[in-house]
Order: C-alpha cells, then sequence, then structure tokens
C-alpha cells in the first residue's frame, strides 16, 4: 500500500515541500509497520541488536536525515548536498521505495530451519592455530611497516606504503576469519558462554590484548573504519553466540555513544602530533565544541547524512545520460576474485559509481557513492526495486543465521559476519563490496584450515598465549 502510494510521486520532476513531507510521512509509517511485525523466532523476540536494524539505521541516516532536516527548515536548497532542486523529491521518494521493497523482501522470507536442513560436514570444529599465527604477524607486521607518524593523526596527512596497506587490510581479514571459527565452534560445541569476561577468555585474552592495542593506534590516526568493522565483529559475535537481548533504552544509549565517538573521531584526523590516546580524544573534544553546528536532528550523524548528494548526482546524472546498464558494477565484479583484476588489465579501472559521482559533482575529492545511488546509475528504478527486495530477503536470512546457533558453512558465517561489520556503512557503500569481503575472508580460512591439516601446528607446547582454555558445556 505504501508503495502504491509513492509510485505517482515519482512521476514528479520538481521540487515541492508538500510532497516531500508526504514522502517521509508515508515511510515512517511503513517503518512502523514493519518494526510490530510478528516475529516467528523466539531468539529473534526482543532482539534488537540485529543485522538488519544496524542496516536501516545507516541507511536511513544517509538516505532520509537531509530530507527531514529540509522539511523542518534546518536545511535549505542552497545546501551542497542540493545538486539539483528538481531532483529531491524524486530521490526521496527512490530511498522510499527501496526501503519499502527491503520491508516486503524481509517479511517474504518465511525460511525455516533445523539440523536436518544442515549437511553433516559442516559441523566441524575448526582448529585455529594456524590463523593465530598469522594474526599475530600481521599485526606486527602492520605496525612495523607503517610510519609512526600515521599514528599521529597522520590518516589524512601521511602517506602509507603498499605494504602497509595490504597488510593492515589482511590483519583485518583475518581477524574477522578468527572470529568465525571461534563463534562457529562455540556453536558446535554448544558451549554455554557465561558472561563477555568469559567470552574474552574463550577468543583469547593475548589476542584480546593485541586488538585493543590495534585500536587504540588506528584510534590515533584518526581511521575509524577498522575500528567499527572490529568492535562490530567482537561485540556481534558475544551477543551472537550468547543470544544477550538489552532493552531498547539500552540500545539508543549504546548507539548514542557510538555516534558520538564516531563523529569525535572525525576531528582526530585533523589534530597534529597526538600521542597518546588520552589528548586525542581531549583535543578532539575541544576542537568539536569550537566548531559552530548547523541546525540538523542529529549532529552526531550529520557527517554520514551527508552522502545522500551521491544519490541526488545520481538521479541528475542518469536523467541527462541514461543508465550505464551494468558498466558500472564491472569492478566490484572483478574485484570478486582476488588477483583477477591484474589478469584483466584492458577493463577500465574507474568503472566505478564513485568515479563518476566525484566526477558530476565536480568535488576535489571522492565523495563515493550510496547503496541507492551505486545501483540507480546501472539500473534505475527496476534495478532498485529489485536488489532491495533481494537485500531484505537476504538480511532476514542472516538475521536468522546469526542467533540459529546451527553449525551452517564457514562461507556462509563469513557472508554473516561480512555484512555485521558493514552494515551501518552499506548505505554509503556499494553492496558488492561487502560480497568481496566475505569471499575474501572465507579463502584465508579455508587455506588456514588447509595448513592445519598439512602442517599442525600446536601452540599450546611452545606459546602460553595460545593455551586454549577450559570449556563448560551445556
Amino acid at each position: 500500500m505504501c508503495l502504491v502510494c509513492l509510485l505517482p510521486l515519482y512521476l514528479i520532476n520538481t521540487y515541492s515541500e508538500e510532497y516531500l513531507m508526504l514522502t517521509l510521512l508515508v515511510s515512517g509509517f511503513a517503518f512502523l509497520l514493519f518494526f510490530i511485525k510478528h516475529e516467528q523466532y523466539d531468539y529473534l523476540k526482543g532482539q534488537h541488536f540485529k543485522i538488519s536494524s544496524l542496516f536501516l539505521l545507516g541507511f536511513c541516516i544517509v538516505h532520509f536525515q537531509f530530507y527531514i532536516d529540509l522539511s523542518l527548515n534546518y536545511a535549505d536548497l542552497s545546501s551542497i548536498y542540493v545538486i539539483n532542486p528538481n531532483v529531491l523529491n524524486k530521490s526521496a521518494v527512490v530511498s522510499a521505495i527501496a526501503l519499502f521493497c527491503f520491508f516486503i523482501g524481509y517479511i517474504s522470507n518465511q525460511s525455516k530451519f533445523n539440523l536436518s536442513n544442515i549437511k553433516t560436514n559442516s559441523g566441524h570444529k575448526a582448529r585455529l592455530e594456524w590463523l593465530k599465527l598469522i594474526l599475530v604477524l600481521l599485526f606486527f607486521g602492520t605496525i612495523l611497516s607503517t610510519p609512526w607518524q600515521y599514528f599521529t593523526s597522520g590518516y589524512i596527512t601521511v602517506e602509507r606504503q603498499e605494504i602497509a596497506i595490504v597488510m593492515d587490510r589482511l590483519f583485518l581479514i583475518v581477524t574477522t576469519g578468527y572470529f568465525i571459527l571461534s563463534i562457529r565452534n562455540l556453536a558446535i560445541s554448544k558451549v554455554e558462554v557465561t558472561g563477555f569476561f568469559h567470552f574474552v577468555r574463550l577468543i583469547g585474552v593475548f589476542i584480546s590484548a593485541l586488538l585493543i592495542i590495534y585500536c587504540l593506534l588506528i584510534l590515533m590516526s584518526g581511521n575509524r573504519g577498522p575500528i567499527i568493522k572490529l568492535l562490530l565483529a567482537y561485540i556481534g559475535c558475544y551477543i551472537f553466540i550468547t543470544r544477550k537481548k538489552y532493552n531498547l533504552a539500552v540500545v539508543f544509549f549504546m548507539i548514542l555513544i557510538a555516534a558520538s565517538m564516531i563523529s569525535l573521531m572525525a576531528h582526530i584526523r585533523h589534530l597534529d602530533n597526538i600521542s597518546s590516546p588520552i589528548e586525542a580524544f581531549t583535543e578532539a573534544t575541544e576542537r568539536k565544541s569550537g566548531f559552530n553546528k548547523k541546525q540538523t536532528i542529529s549532529s552526531s550523524t550529520e557527517e554520514l547524512s551527508r552522502s545522500v548528494r551521491t544519490l541526488h548526482a545520481a538521479i541528475d546524472y542518469t536523467q541527462a545520460n541514461g543508465y550505464a546498464l551494468g558498466y558500472y558494477k564491472i569492478t566490484g565484479v572483478i574485484a570478486l576474485v582476488p588477483g583477477l583484476g591484474r589478469i584483466l588489465q584492458p577493463v577500465d579501472k574507474d568503472a566505478k559509481s564513485t568515479n563518476l559521482l566525484t566526477e558530476h559533482i565536480g568535488a576535489d575529492h571522492g565523495m563515493g557513492t550510496s547503496a541507492v545511488a551505486d545501483i540507480w546509475v546501472d539500473f534505475g528504478l527496476l534495478g532498485t526495486i529489485l536488489v532491495f527486495f533481494t537485500l531484505g530477503w537476504l538480511f532476514r536470512q542472516l538475521d536468522i543465521y546469526s542467533y540459529s546457533h546451527l553449525p551452517f558453512s564457514i562461507l556462509s558465517y563469513a557472508i554473516v559476519i561480512s555484512f555485521l561489520t558493514s552494515s551501518i556503512y552499506i548505505g554509503r557503500g556499494a553492496i558488492l563490496d561487502v560480497f568481496r569481503d566475505a569471499i575474501h575472508i572465507w579463502i584465508v580460512i579455508s587455506m588456514a584450515i588447509f595448513l592445519n591439516k598439512l602442517v599442525p601446528l600446536k601452540f599450546k607446547s611452545y606459546f602460553g598465549a595460545f593455551k586454549n582454555l577450559p570449556v563448560r558445556e551445556k
């Protein structure tokens, strides 16, 4: 019904404050209906920490916050977010249609799971020794190959060598793979995790300490991405394995704190010669308070909401030049297979929607993209409807997988955790990038498992830090 209400508004090619308000009201009503829907699984009832919820939070910030500001007169048509006022209404309607299709896809997935659906060979526990060793080596490799100036608010100003960038990315992939095998082993063993500190012991105190050091160093650099991914993976895996439920007040408070921290970290990258995390937070707080904030419904998420201009640019571009019919997905598809990009050298490396939209906006730096804009430039309205319906169906599957405690395949776990770690930022990026990360993580895990079979390691005998801790089973 909500979708039908918006289709006539899609045909409007001029700005109308009244129609924009109507689009927002219909979207809000659809949101209400979605969140009061019936939930068939007990372990998902009252569970607010879901991959779909995190995605919707980020998606709505990117695709709706600016329009709410505009309707409340917190912003106007002179804003830098407005590429062409005549595409504002259509952009809001397209965002709403994508949202509704996501809801429909999510609700239409009525899959039911039981142990008989799972292949028996998926239920074997995997050894972690090689992943632990590679993780530690990559940690020290990343730190040693990165100039120390980078860790003193040098994210923007200090250029890292290619080896440091590669090691950093591999460290994140291997760490995520380690989390995946850890919680999968716990699920298969039916281990009862009694609390957060018990979970830390099961993951490994030594590994957790390395991750804390890494996060503090990256925090001082001003780079938020790795920290968000690691924290979501760590905390998410804990909640998944314990099925711990938090009430809405706690969830709202956690989101508020997280948003404030993310906003604060945006200022750290503009500081000079930071020597400690405490100094970074102190100076960033002073810098943030000294800024003249523009009026908005949420200053902490205002930076994330800027990505809506890429959707404005996408619609403005396609109205004049038509759709690319998949051309800007070439690079994303090639990236799914590691090393394939080097083999297919003739392929245009700039075939990305991010480059197109940055050029169309006329910005002097990369403007990124958004989930809707990335689909729109290639396939328009029909592609947006199909992709977001499929995405809704997939996210329902991810929510079920994450809390079911069934021994799904390692690739399934890789997809679940990849979407978890990227959930908040999927709204401002390309969806194919998440599948790329999942495939790369699966490949690394598979190689580590193969190495464990080929050359078994026993850290229990040589490295006390890796000693397997006793666990209490149900």
